[in-house]
């Protein structure tokens, strides 16, 4: 739970108001992310309770979360949620359209440099491929899954959504062509061939020649294409 909550329209209209926010980004994972507490009406610590919302309330809610040392990446992900909220209310008659647009300007903490994260070695690489038991239909799936992760660099959700159409060969290399990623953006990803030669085991052996590539396995050990 956090410390520092911003707590402005304690009323049934806030939920109302904060699914409208939410509702309005394009993203599923943007959805998860911005439904945190920093748009959550809650009986904690209250900055505002009661006051208006406004560009220093705003303000008072970021400098209220430096104070408590919150990383810069924190604080940007509650700032930047909360420019949909006046949004919203301007668009639905509850807020000025001089306030918003105020509160749309607040920008979020200065990052300095950037995180690097932490690398698998090849050695560690393939002793993670190898934990799957590819002995069953699910430690092959895993297997392409955990190839297509590491060696084309897809996210979960492009994992998820990535149908046979996308695999394709140009001009003798594998490529996943088209695929919608982040924020809508399409983009086309090489596929080594190790990575292709797992994908192809799992789809052999799951007997998969058209849509959804990665499935669900059912108790019986059969692939299940899940909506």
């Amino acid at each position: 739970m956090f410390k520092t909550e911003l707590v402005l329209m304690p009323t049934s209209g806030w939920a109302a108001l904060k699914n409208l926010a939410v509702q309005a980004m394009p993203a599923e994972a943007s959805k998860r992310v911005y439904s945190a507490p920093s748009i959550t009406s809650t009986n904690g610590t209250s900055l505002s309770l009661g006051r208006p919302f406004s560009r220093t309330v705003v303000q008072q809610y970021r400098a209220a979360m430096e104070k408590d040392a919150y990383a810069p990446a924190t604080v940007a992900i509650h700032i930047f949620a909360l420019p949909k909220l006046p949004e919203e209310a301007a668009h639905n008659g509850l807020l000025d359209p001089q306030t918003a647009a105020g509160v749309c300007s607040i920008r979020g903490p200065r990052r300095l440099g950037r995180r690097l994260g932490n690398w698998l070695r090849v050695s560690e690489a393939e002793a993670l491929i190898s934990l799957p038991d590819a002995d069953t239909l699910k430690g092959v799936r895993d297997q392409g899954i955990l190839c297509v992760g590491i060696g084309c660099g897809l996210r979960r959700g492009e994992i998820g959504q990535l149908m046979i159409d996308h695999l394709q060969q140009r001009n003798g290399r594998w490529l996943i062509v088209d695929l919608m990623g982040k924020h809508r953006r399409i983009r086309t990803v090489p596929m080594p061939d190790w990575v292709k030669s797992f994908v192809d085991a799992w789809l052999a052996r799951a007997g998969i020649r058209s849509g959804r590539v990665f499935r669900a396995v059912n108790k019986a050990g059969r692939s299940v294409d899940l909506p």
